[in-house]
């Protein structure tokens, strides 16, 4: 499959409905990656300074947000060396991210010791997935030869995220897959 990263794209309105877009509202997450194009995963970033606990679990924010098309998701994993450099655990061992979802994704983490970790630390990284649907809700075009990504780094994309691309759940996360919205 051919993939086309477009990088400030100028017309939020004309990118096609199957097209993946990436907004980073702090780090140019996309700069490292350009460097080793064959790596799977893209690393997110800590975009504050975080203080844990031993066995505490927070949400660290990444500062980014994601729109993929129907039958593709986005997964959210630790970096192998997260646990070594950091000393915590990314508990549910991968957050999925489904093509519904509006808000800012976050890193779920567990502090093995008290600890403090800086804004601009690699904690996590993102790969995106085909899905195979449970139920006959849609069907992904098999013959997709072609995948384009949009990534912009903007304030004012990242804050007005669900206005350019709106969807039935916007930023609800964590725990409310599965619950009723009003469309």
């Amino acid at each position: 499959m051919k993939v086309k990263v477009f990088k400030d794209f100028e017309d939020i309105s004309k990118i096609p409905e199957d097209s993946i877009v990436i907004v980073s509202k702090d780090f140019d997450i996309l700069k490292e990656h350009e460097k080793h194009p064959l790596e799977a995963g893209i690393d997110l970033y800590c975009t504050q300074d975080v203080t844990l606990s031993k066995f505490e679990i927070k949400i660290i924010p990444t500062g980014v947000k994601v729109k993929t098309p129907p039958g593709i998701y986005t997964a959210i994993l630790p970096r192998s060396s997260t646990p070594l450099n950091y000393k915590i655990l990314i508990p549910n061992s991968m957050g999925v991210i489904d093509p519904t979802y509006r808000g800012e994704m976050g890193i779920i983490s567990l502090a093995l010791t008290d600890l403090s970790i800086q804004r601009g630390s690699k904690l996590a990284q993102m790969i995106f997935h085909i899905n195979i649907p449970v139920a006959n809700t849609w069907v992904y075009p098999l013959g997709l030869t072609e995948l384009h990504i949009f990534y912009y780094l903007s304030d004012d994309i990242f804050n007005n995220f669900e206005k350019y691309f709106p969807s039935y759940r916007g930023n609800k996360g964590f725990g409310s897959t599965g619950n009723r919205y009003e469309l």
